[in-house]
């Protein structure tokens, strides 16, 4: 487990009404893997990251499209996650 589930913050400032100080800034945590001078949030819009080439991050302007990105959410606190599903399988019409 890891990001904010963990406790981590990889960065702060940079999101939707949340960058108060004209920047985003990198949080020291056990590990990050930001590009040289990133984040930056060039042009006051970059609220995404994104890992570019050698599998270091940058962050990105969210209307910008990229080709595969990757998620990570948390649920709500005291709540668990149903972690499976039962799927019958069978002759249609036969269950």
């Amino acid at each position: 487990m890891d990001g904010p589930e963990a406790g981590l913050q990889f960065w702060q400032g940079a999101a939707a009404g949340a960058n108060v100080s004209g920047g985003a800034t990198r949080v020291a945590t056990p590990y990050s893997n930001w590009a040289g001078g990133e984040p930056n949030d060039s042009g006051g819009n970059e609220d995404a990251a994104y890992a570019i080439g050698g599998g270091s991050w940058n962050d990105y302007p969210t209307t910008t499209a990229v080709a595969a990105y990757i998620v990570e959410y948390g649920g709500v606190a005291g709540i668990s996650a149903n972690t499976s599903k039962t799927i019958l399988i069978g002759t249609p019409g036969y269950i």
